[in-house]
C-alpha cells in the first residue's frame, strides 16, 4: 500500500490515511466502542462503512506502509501503532 497523506480529525483523534485507491480512517472518536477499527472513509454513526472482512489484513498493511511514509510536519506513526495494536 502506498500512503499519499495522513491527517487527523478533531473528534478525539480519528486518523485519516489516504492511498491512491481508497481513504481509510482509524477510529478514535470520543466515546466510540470501535476505537482502533479501520473504516472506508470517516466512520459513519452506524458504523456501516467499517472494514469487516479484511480488518486484520488492512491493519497489518497499514502498519507496514507507515514505515515508508514521511511527514515533515507531524509523525503519525506512534499514534497509528497504538490504535491498531489495541
Amino acid at each position: 500500500m502506498e500512503i499519499e497523506n495522513i491527517d487527523g480529525y478533531k473528534d478525539g483523534g480519528t486518523i485519516k490515511i489516504v492511498t491512491p485507491l481508497v481513504t481509510y480512517c482509524i477510529d478514535n472518536r470520543l466515546r466510540s466502542t470501535t476505537k482502533g477499527d479501520v473504516y472506508m472513509g470517516y466512520p459513519e454513526k452506524d458504523n456501516s462503512n467499517r472494514v469487516i472482512l479484511l480488518q486484520e489484513e488492512v491493519k497489518i498493511d497499514i502498519l507496514r506502509s507507515i514505515e515508508d511514509y514521511e511527514d515533515t510536519f507531524h509523525d503519525w506513526r506512534p499514534a497509528i501503532r497504538t490504535l491498531l495494536n489495541r
